[in-house]
């Protein structure tokens, strides 16, 4: 218990990024592992999806058709195997040691339907302003086209696109730290899609700048990664799709860390909101409620009582 009891507390977002890195090294084997299995499956969906857009502009209208589901496909994965990596990388936090991969994936197998619902909710959330936007300039399209050079509804139609490009940009940095965050809840919580959903806005009430840095940061690291390892790839072999999966599984190294930082943050929410660090060293770590401790007896989500 003394070391999980110095590491609950209040961390900022660059202290976050390196608790995160040093706990997927202490357990580095398991989470890897289970990042391998998670991340291969999405990158053969994403080369496939790469030729089908890079086809013959002939083609390319038949070939959506097969993007949509191959990407719909790749996001249940995804959703699935992050779910796996959050309640390894808790164990590892609460216990000092990870689930084992199988045992991980079974959890969020179990857990499928939720955090398929929740992920993709939070980016149909998030990106509830390009959604709008496109249904404006599908309305007014017609118009411009009616209208051929007319002045006011091309000066419609580009306004409402200005607009709908900044509203979007606005509405995503809003929306991205409340939302982001809501698969540790699924996991840990065991709670339902609009719970989690409701769970992660409320523990992001008054961090929403430091979350927002925090994921902009590791996004951004690893976009760099990726473009910087596909670009070198592309320069040596000149082959954009074999750049583009060589860029992706560069991703597999680093998926624990980002799971590890996830997690951090979903706990350090808790302790600034919930006073959670407080409560779990007052009850000690053999007598937490099952709902924290990653493999025990699930939790129901509206009562926090362990459901057998």
């Amino acid at each position: 218990m003394s070391a999980l009891a110095s590491n609950l507390r209040p961390r900022s977002a660059t202290e976050l990024i390196d608790a995160g890195i040093q706990l997927a090294r202490a357990h580095y084997g398991p989470l890897v592992v289970l990042s391998a299995i998670v991340a291969a499956p999405g990158l053969v969906i994403n080369t496939i999806n790469a030729r089908l857009v890079a086809a013959q502009p002939i083609e390319l209208g038949a070939n959506i058709l097969r993007i949509i589901p191959l990407s719909f496909l790749g996001m249940c994965v995804t959703a699935v195997g992050f779910g796996a990596l959050v309640a390894s990388a808790s164990a590892a936090y609460l216990t000092g040691q990870p689930l084992e991969p199988a045992a991980a994936l079974r959890q969020a197998l179990a857990r499928a339907g939720r955090l398929v619902g929740v992920l993709l909710l939070a980016y149909l959330i998030m990106a509830g302003g390009l959604l709008v936007t496109g249904v404006l300039l599908g309305i007014l399209t017609p118009m411009v086209i009616r209208g051929g050079s007319s002045v006011v509804a091309t000066g419609l139609f580009g306004l409402v696109a200005l607009g709908g490009v900044v509203g979007s940009i606005a509405w995503l940095l809003v929306a991205l730290p409340r939302y982001a965050n809501a698969v540790p809840p699924v996991m840990v919580e065991n709670a339902g899609v609009l719970t989690a959903l409701r769970r992660s806005r409320e523990l992001s009430r008054g961090s929403a700048r430091r979350i927002l840095g925090l994921v902009l940061l590791t996004v951004v690291i690893l976009v760099v990664l990726t473009v910087m390892v596909g670009e070198v790839v592309a320069a040596l072999f000149g082959n954009r799709t074999l750049a583009n999966a060589l860029g992706g599984f560069v991703l597999i190294p680093l998926y624990p860390a980002t799971a590890a930082v996830m997690t951090l943050l979903y706990y350090d929410l808790r302790i600034r909101r919930e006073g959670y660090d407080i409560e779990l060293m007052a009850r000690g770590l053999e007598d937490a409620p099952a709902a924290d401790l990653p493999g025990a007896p699930p939790a129901d989500a509206r009562t926090g009582q362990p459901s057998f």
